[in-house]
């Protein structure tokens, strides 16, 4: 049971964003199959430096980001009121666990530094080879990597949003 319902709200959606992203790339590869061989040879090193560079700083924020989330959000009282409407006025099927915007965030966060750093990798291993294959695979999982990233900061974009409607209540109180 818990396995099926992490896979429908994490798992799945993370899934969908890399393949969207991966699909993007292939799509562009077929189509300027000459232009991105030759991008690729060129720019090989800036994108294995880039992705490894924002694995690194996910990975050295993300702590951070959730510790002060958790703190100064979900431990808070007007929280617990707020979702305990939400239970009231449907279920909590619905509405999902206490935590669950920051649990969502967490995962998001956690498979985009892996994504970057194992992507930083397949650069560094697959961007040798002059074939279409294989940078039709490592342009791929970048691109992949970037929507999950992209998609973790629309998470959190939302998260942070509500921390400071609820710090602007709390400073009108």
């Amino acid at each position: 049971m818990f396995a099926s319902k992490a896979f429908r709200k994490v798992i799945w959606p993370l899934l969908l964003t890399w393949l969207t992203g991966f699909l993007i790339a292939i799509i562009f590869c077929i189509i300027f199959w000459t232009d991105i061989l030759s991008f690729h040879k060129e720019n090989r090193g800036y994108i294995f430096s880039g992705l490894l560079t924002l694995g690194s700083f996910l990975l050295a924020t993300k702590t951070f980001i959730i510790t002060r989330l958790q703190d100064g959000l979900f431990q808070t009282k007007e929280y617990d009121d707020t979702y305990t409407i939400a239970i009231e006025q449907s279920d909590e099927g619905k509405v999902g666990e206490r935590n669950q915007p920051l649990r969502n965030l967490a995962e998001f966060l956690s498979w985009g530094i892996a994504s970057c750093l194992i992507t930083a990798l397949l650069q560094l291993i697959l961007g040798v080879c002059n074939n279409i294959t294989c940078t039709i695979v490592a342009l791929g999982a970048s691109l992949g990597a970037l929507a999950i990233v992209l998609r973790g900061w629309w998470h959190l974009r939302g998260i942070i949003h509500t921390y400071l409607e609820h710090a602007n209540r709390q400073k009108m109180k």
